[in-house]
């Protein structure tokens, strides 16, 4: 059996494939086994029918079929077409710490993803289909390693992204995923940097979610939690206490504090800072100075 390892992050991810090359085959196996590790089958064409834990799952061309570890499955019946990408794998901690949070970490979030599978998952991306074609157009995986580990650790979040917005969708025990892999306390002090650090700029609740590695929904809990108020209360918030800095600094056009608190426009500086302070820019600067 082939291994390739490769991180992300402080996540260490060792996969395992059975053949050299495209590791893809037309049959799997009829008999009931089970393995130690996470087992992947992505469908690249054809049907199989597939008895997991006593129960029939219909895996078609597209699907991308995610097996915990200790689930007994088997082929029932497959068409004739049916080709298949399988590989397993195992999922450990690099050890390194660069990028964590307090207890915060690729790892952390990834490890509880696949704990949020009960049993098997099946998803639909056509991106995950389309990094496995760029993979097996590298050809030998052997030969070629670097570049396989790289479209490997591709593939993987490709894979996991789909798995935790499809469970989220789904409103499940994961929803709660924000409380078991870091603290509020982390959570608000990651946040408090990406605010102060980036107020001046177009962001999002998208950009901050992705800076937490957490999805839209989550992040919005969390920022509602820690601080009280919702995402676009907190953007304004710093932007308008950067702006009342500069109005009592005294040294700077009201066109000048607008761009640098973040606005594009003066109107939409006014209307942004009537509406926290209850006073225009002029009228506060009248009473301050």
């Amino acid at each position: 059996m082939e291994e390739l390892t490769t991180k992300i992050g402080d996540a260490k991810l060792s996969v395992y494939y059975s053949e050299k090359g495209f590791p893809l085959k037309n049959i799997w196996s009829e008999l009931t086994h089970f393995h130690a590790y996470h087992e992947i089958h992505i469908i690249l064409d054809g049907e199989a029918t597939v008895e997991i834990n006593g129960k029939p799952v219909i895996v078609k061309k597209g699907d991308t079929l995610v097996l915990c570890p200790k689930v007994s499955h088997y082929t029932v019946k497959s068409t004739e077409n049916i080709l298949r990408f399988g590989f397993l794998f195992d999922f450990l901690t690099s050890g390194e710490s660069k990028d964590k949070i307090g207890g915060f970490s690729e790892y952390d979030y990834y490890k509880n993803v696949l704990k949020s599978i009960k049993e098997y998952i099946v998803i639909r991306n056509d991106k995950i289909i389309a990094t496995l074609k760029r993979m097996l157009e590298v050809g030998d995986f052997a030969e070629k390693r670097h570049v396989t580990e790289i479209l490997f650790s591709l593939l993987w979040t490709d894979i996991l992204e789909e798995v935790r917005k499809n469970i989220d969708n789904k409103k499940s025990d994961y929803k709660d995923l924000e409380h078991s892999i870091a603290t509020d306390k982390d959570y608000k002090i990651h946040a408090e940097e990406f605010f102060y650090n980036r107020y001046k700029e177009r962001v999002t609740i998208n950009d901050l979610a992705k800076s937490l590695y957490l999805s839209v929904s989550q992040t919005a809990r969390v920022v509602r939690r820690v601080f009280g108020m919702s995402f676009k209360e907190v953007l304004l918030k710093q932007r308008i206490e950067n702006a009342v800095m500069l109005i009592e600094k005294g040294n700077l056009s009201f066109d000048e504090i607008a761009l640098d608190s973040g606005y594009n426009s003066y109107n939409g500086f006014f209307s942004a800072f009537k509406k926290y302070t209850g006073q225009t820019p002029e009228e506060y600067k009248k009473k301050r100075l």
